[in-house]
């Protein structure tokens, strides 16, 4: 880590720099939990009736992983009409009070270009990826990801993304969208603008794609409402 000790002093928090080395990330919410485990770990401090808090600055600048891990475990309660193809890509574990959907990132290397984790002047997180790499599990068959660039921001409940460059091994895209959390589910609706692509580089999205083939083309995948996903192919 590399900062000033003076914005200390004055109650902001700006690392200029910081490297974290094999870092293993977990983050849960385990069946039965109201609240994510970093939620335990970093609570929301406990004011007066009516007291606004007054928020700081809390800012890393050029951050850096290098070789990190994460991994994601959220509830997985099926409905009772859910047939076992339905479930057969993803990665469920046995865990305390049920089972949890788990999604896992591995060999994550990138550099944040600058990460506002508070502001006084609004609300939310704004994270600004200058690179990133890794491999990624969401389903049981992994996507690669050679690199990536761009802005994420959270606010309330709603996560937006503007990825300028997306690259996998034999693939390149632009990438935007939103997903809102609501009522313990998350919509979406995002957009991709491929400007190239080769199907062995889908198949951790569709498995029964060939291995040889490819194209160009723009893609909406979008949540509908009360159920479904609407799949928008055009210009392909």
């Amino acid at each position: 880590l590399t900062y000033n000790w003076r914005t200390f002093v004055s109650g902001e928090i700006v690392i200029d720099r910081s490297t974290l080395y094999s870092p293993n990330v977990y983050l849960e919410q385990l069946p039965g939990d109201s609240i994510w485990n970093y939620q335990y770990v970093f609570p929301t401090p406990e004011r007066a009736p009516g007291e606004v808090p007054a928020p700081r600055l809390i800012m890393f600048n050029d951050a850096r992983i290098v070789n990190g891990m994460a991994v994601v475990r959220i509830p997985f309660e099926p409905d009772e009409n859910v047939q076992v193809s339905d479930t057969s890509r993803n990665v469920i574990e046995a865990v305390p009070g049920g089972y949890a959907k788990v999604l896992r990132f591995d060999s994550v290397n990138g550099i944040m270009s600058r990460v506002v984790w508070e502001s006084p002047i609004e609300p939310g997180k704004l994270i600004d990826i200058r690179s990133l790499s890794g491999k990624g599990f969401i389903w049981r068959e992994p996507v690669r990801l050679t690199d990536m660039r761009g802005t994420v921001t959270v606010r309330d409940t709603i996560i937006a993304f503007d990825m300028a460059n997306v690259r996998l091994p034999s693939s390149q895209a632009a990438m935007v969208g939103r997903v809102i959390m609501e009522e313990g589910n998350n919509f979406f609706d995002v957009r991709v603008d491929g400007k190239s692509f080769t199907f062995r580089d889908m198949k951790w999205l569709y498995p029964t794609l060939p291995n040889e083939g490819g194209g160009s083309g723009t893609l909406r995948i979008q949540s509908q409402r009360p159920s479904g996903v609407l799949w928008l192919a055009t210009d392909t």
